[in-house]
């Protein structure tokens, strides 16, 4: 079954179910991309109000973001205030825990009424958030389904070499902008700016196969892999966004960590409870979910297959041999011909 998806994949006919979208990047396009590419057609108009003196002082705080700067500034100073508002709410809560000082702390009811604010704030952030990432993905990617063909290589030493060919391919179908806008964007420019190239599936938990910024078998020396997350602006989302509509079922894609990023993984078990809000409880917001943002589509034999990767002893399930991600591109899919 999976010798044909590999055929469907490969096939350069008309009918064939994916197309790569993207283009070769000349060395002009790249040094343009590491520069302010991402700020054309992308102004950020952000106003604010938070409401009440009580929350952080003043007669109410009013936040701007200029269009002078580019989209990651602009995105990167909204993550500086959801941290700082973050940080607010913990000592906020760490307040409100301890002894109450006569004519030194705020009655319980004020402190409480604070972190309602911060929160209601820290909605309001995430809410246009959502709403300028829509706008950017439509502009910048089109109107959805949106694919993504994962090109992966198995090291020749491995266990799992002879189930199949050194080199497969996973398709990948993305959320919906209308439900899950700023995790796809992200993810999209990761992928159109070919930070996932040469990196790895690198660990087998069981329950998920991980991806992320690791070298392989096939990675040249001072590749600088998690350097280019870092530079690119988009490393991890910059709030863990998550939707009903997309439960982390098995074959579904998820964002690691918080900021969720720039490792991602795919279920090999439904983990919506061990991933979806509240699953997470070790973190600073236990409420929180991972961003569930992609399904496989096609290729499921070959998630299988890494699936099966034998580990090294410890909790962390590293993989002895890392599964190489070749690339990663945008594709045109067609389910009825992947059929």
């Amino acid at each position: 079954m999976e010798t044909t998806d590999r055929l469907k994949h490969r096939s350069s006919s008309n009918k064939s179910p994916a197309r790569d979208l993207s283009l070769p990047l000349a060395s002009s396009e790249k040094k343009k991309r590491r520069g302010t590419s991402s700020a054309a057609g992308a102004t950020l108009l952000l106003l604010v109000a938070l409401a009440g003196s009580a929350a952080l002082g003043g007669g109410g705080v009013y936040y701007y973001l200029s269009n002078d700067s580019t989209a990651e500034n602009q995105l990167s100073s909204l993550n500086s205030r959801l941290m700082a508002l973050s940080e607010e709410k913990a000592n906020l809560e760490r307040k409100l825990q301890a002894p109450v000082v006569a004519g030194n702390t705020p009655s319980t009811e004020a402190m409480q009424k604070r972190i309602d604010n911060l929160l209601k704030f820290k909605q309001k952030m995430k809410d246009n958030l959502q709403k300028w990432s829509k706008e950017r993905l439509l502009a910048k990617y089109g109107a959805g389904p949106h694919y993504v063909d994962i090109e992966v290589a198995f090291d020749p030493s491995s266990n799992i070499y002879g189930d199949g060919p050194d080199t497969d391919h996973i398709t990948i179908e993305l959320a919906s902008e209308e439900d899950m806008p700023h995790t796809v964007l992200w993810f999209l420019d990761q992928v159109d700016r070919r930070l996932y190239d040469g990196c790895s599936f690198h660990r087998n938990a069981g329950h998920v196969i991980q991806g992320g910024p690791a070298p392989n078998f096939l990675t040249p020396p001072n590749a600088g892999l998690v350097k280019h997350f870092k530079e690119s602006g988009v490393e991890s989302v910059l709030f863990q966004e998550y939707s009903e509509k997309y439960p982390h079922v098995k074959y579904t894609l998820g964002y690691a960590g918080r900021p969720g990023g720039p490792d991602f993984y795919i279920s090999m078990q439904d983990n919506t409870r061990n991933h979806g809000p509240g699953g997470q409880g070790s973190y600073e917001d236990p409420t929180e979910a991972d961003p569930c943002f992609a399904k496989v589509v096609q290729g499921f034999a070959v998630a299988d297959r890494i699936h099966k990767s034998a580990v090294q002893e410890g909790s962390y399930k590293r993989m002895q041999h890392y599964v190489a991600i070749k690339t990663m591109r945008m594709v045109q899919y067609d389910p009825e011909a992947a059929q």
